[in-house]
């Protein structure tokens, strides 16, 4: 049996304690160097007019693929870490002016407060008792069970972030009275928070919001009738004037289970995360239909 002499086994003992210091002080080092270096803001979202925060907005980096969504008190973090400092900060949010500030010109070193403006409503609005109109149905409607646009955040991340737009051609003055989602199955682990916007087109993509209302309603099953949610919008004097138009839908809350949307195959519809661009996809459309009143 080998047995180390008492002096050589304390010099073993003291290397042996000088490396596990100065791993530790390594460690140590950088994760101190992390924390120096790391972008972290911080910060609110409220309404200007009211200073009411402002529930699940979509806080990212302009044609970036990069965001964060705020809680239900408009309260949010964001690592900027990794970002240019060129880049713009980007709130959107419907019924609100975009928000927009260069990253270099925030202080991280204190809580950011967002006041979003209020959209100022300029269209005036039709006396429909002066005038004549017919109620119309556009948009797909297909109750597939088959075809289906998935939400399925605890399985990707993207589901997290995307928000789909359909495109609705158009050259009369209309008036938008609800948006319709047809629903194939609905199971989750909370109600959904949906958010609805209206853009305008440039370059035949969306484009600007034209609403100044924020669209948002709560989806639970008890809500769908018939494999339909109805969102009823009559009461908000949502008109287009002359203009094709898209109508975009986004679940802001994450949730435990999924949502598929009956689709329709052979047509188009537009997708992004965040603030990323447009992009067109042409295999298949979710049943996003609307009502409307169109003036003769």
């Amino acid at each position: 049996m080998f047995v180390a002499r008492p002096q050589k086994y304390k010099k073993v003992v003291r290397q042996f304690k000088k490396k596990v210091m100065k791993s530790n002080f390594i460690l140590i080092f950088t994760f101190l160097g992390f924390f120096i270096n790391a972008q972290i803001i911080n910060g609110q979202i409220i309404s200007e007019n009211d200073k009411t925060p402002v529930s699940y907005a979509r806080i990212g980096i302009l044609d970036e693929n990069v965001g964060v969504i705020s809680d239900k008190n408009g309260n949010f973090s964001f690592d900027l870490t990794n970002i240019k400092k060129d880049k713009n900060l980007i709130v959107q949010v419907g019924g609100f002016e975009n928000y927009k500030v260069q990253i270099k010109n925030i202080d991280l070193s204190k809580k950011l407060t967002i006041s979003l403006v209020d959209k100022v409503q300029n269209i005036a609005e039709v006396q429909l008792k002066k005038q004549r109109f017919t109620e119309k149905n556009w948009g797909s409607n297909s109750h597939s069970q088959k075809i289906l646009f998935a939400y399925y955040p605890e399985r990707t991340n993207e589901d997290k972030s995307k928000e789909i737009a359909v495109y609705f051609g158009n050259n009369n003055r209309v008036k938008i009275n609800k948006i319709n989602v047809n629903v194939a199955e609905l199971k989750a682990d909370q109600p959904l928070q949906l958010s609805f916007n209206i853009y305008s087109k440039k370059d035949k993509l969306p484009d600007e919001s034209i609403i100044t209302e924020n669209l948002t309603a709560i989806l639970t099953n008890d809500e769908i009738k018939n494999g339909v949610f109805t969102f009823d919008i009559s009461a908000r004097n949502i008109w287009i004037e002359k203009e094709d138009f898209f109508v975009s839908m986004q679940v802001l809350n994450s949730f435990g289970g999924y949502l598929f949307l009956s689709g329709s195959l052979f047509h188009t519809f537009y997708k992004r995360d965040f603030y990323s661009k447009w992009n067109k996809m042409n295999i298949a459309e979710p049943s996003i239909n609307i009502d409307v009143k169109i003036v003769k």
